[in-house]
């Protein structure tokens, strides 16, 4: 099976089919039996086909070459009046075919690399993988340092059994919300890989059918125009192009539609009145016909699959600005207002909460920051470059792309900018209820002092003096 590398080698062979295709049918219809004898074309009469008498005599035409250049010159031919008339007609019709296959294959030059697109696709995954966490019940689960460090902190809260507004606040606006914003990042970080994976498989299948286009056309020709073959080869292997490109849809690229039209155009009108009718003569330009037919269905679904690519990143865009209106500043995660914590507040143990606060949220902090840059490098820019004739306008996906990336890198260093205040917030109140306990400490110690003057009694130790 060919592979859209060899491309220009593919190319040169379909032009020499067509090529032979053309001088056959010519010969045909002046009743000369012709065949492909190294880099010429040899032929002789057939006194036996139609009315006209033949001179007998040697057909000699020069065969293009391997890439379907060159060729066409009449050195001789049966009937010797006729030759400069026949070397004109060739000549013409070589470069009218020559034209037309260049132009329905021109915009298939330089496709996408799918493995450049992949690298995008992995960029993804990568970090998507490191925050794949999930909420179930109290706990949280998943993998990844930003899984074990929230984790962590979890756990430690547990364990410590504090009560109070604070960690009532704590536990619910920050602690409870966190898990679900991060696998919102992680939604996001899907959205993209899977769409850069959607690219890079789009283009690889249309690479490959580009192959499979030029050699089953090709192919195909062979058995139509040379008739060395039985008829049902013929259509196996016309049914084999069909089956090649069967997983897209027909549809019309008029791009290529308008140049073929010109192009065989262009043919027709060199072409004497009387040789129009015949069948044999148009075989090669309804087979060029169908080629840029088969371009064009692959056109179409190119089209339809980067339009619904293209749809799911808008939509992913306006459903992650609606999902995460938190984004706006005065809608904090986790806001402590130091003024309301509360008597009950006072059952924090400060250690605790700075040990949350620091290594803990520290962690957690530093794990998204370490992914923000990884985030920043999400790009399709320039990867997508082909024909501005093939699929859609390659800029307009690229920019979907990067409004959605660019977008889940703000949220990353929103969210660590919110875990890092939130590690302040809780260091601040440890340090808020540390200075209550040492106030109503000293306050009693005050009262106790003026209370047992002269008794004895130690107020805290509960011995006497």
């Amino acid at each position: 099976m060919a592979t859209y590398d060899e491309f220009e080698t593919l190319v040169g062979a379909l032009k020499r089919n067509m090529l032979d295709a053309f001088v056959f049918n010519l010969c045909a219809i002046n009743n000369v039996a012709i065949a492909p004898i190294g880099a010429e074309y040899w032929g002789a009469p057939i006194p036996s086909l139609g009315p006209v008498q033949v001179p007998r005599g040697v057909t000699k035409i020069t065969r293009p070459d391997s890439s379907g250049n060159g060729g066409g010159e009449v050195v001789l031919w049966a009937d010797v009046a006729l030759r400069l008339a026949v070397q004109l007609l060739i000549t013409k019709a070589f470069n009218a075919i020559r034209s037309s296959v260049d132009a329905t294959v021109a915009p298939w030059r330089g496709l996408p690399d799918p493995g450049v697109i992949g690298q995008t696709k992995d960029a993804c995954k990568k970090v998507s993988e490191h925050i794949a966490i999930t909420q179930g019940g109290d706990t949280i689960q998943g993998t990844g340092p930003i899984f074990n460090d929230l984790g962590s902190v979890a756990d430690k809260l547990k364990l410590a059994g504090m009560q109070g507004k604070l960690i009532a606040a704590f536990e619910k606006d920050f602690l409870g919300r966190l898990p679900a914003l991060t696998q919102g990042l992680y939604s996001i970080g899907v959205v993209c890989g899977v769409d850069a994976a959607a690219e890079a498989s789009l283009w690889k299948r249309a690479r490959q059918n580009v192959a499979d286009i030029l050699e089953s056309n090709t192919r195909c020709n062979i058995g139509v125009f040379w008739r060395g073959m039985p008829s049902e080869t013929t259509l196996a292997i016309a049914g084999w192009a069909v089956e090649a490109v069967g997983e897209f849809a027909p549809g019309a690229g008029k791009e290529v539609a308008s140049v073929m039209s010109k192009g065989i155009g262009l043919v027709n009108d060199i072409c004497p009145e009387e040789w129009r009718a015949k069948k044999e003569y148009f075989d090669v330009f309804s087979a060029l016909d169908g080629l840029a037919a088969d371009f064009e269905q692959l056109n179409t679904q190119i089209r339809d699959s980067e339009n619904n690519i293209n749809d799911n990143l808008v939509a992913g865009f306006g459903a992650v600005k609606d999902d995460f209106s938190w984004r706006d500043p005065r809608q904090r995660m986790f806001d402590l207002e130091l003024g309301s914590i509360g008597t009950l507040d006072l059952k924090l143990d400060p250690g605790v909460c700075r040990g949350i606060a620091d290594p803990g949220l520290v962690d957690v902090k530093a794990d998204y920051d370490a992914l923000s840059p990884l985030v920043k490098e999400w790009s399709l820019s320039g990867k997508l470059t082909r024909n501005s004739s093939v699929g859609i306008d390659a800029s307009k996906l690229e920019k979907s792309f990067a409004e959605l990336a660019w977008l889940n890198y703000e949220l990353y260093a929103n969210v660590s900018s919110e875990v890092g205040l939130a590690a302040k917030e809780l260091a601040a109140a440890a340090d808020y209820v540390e200075r209550q306990d040492d106030d109503n400490k000293r306050r009693l110690e005050e009262l106790g002092e003026a209370a047992t003057v002269g008794s004895g009694i130690d107020f805290w130790n509960g011995a006497g003096r």
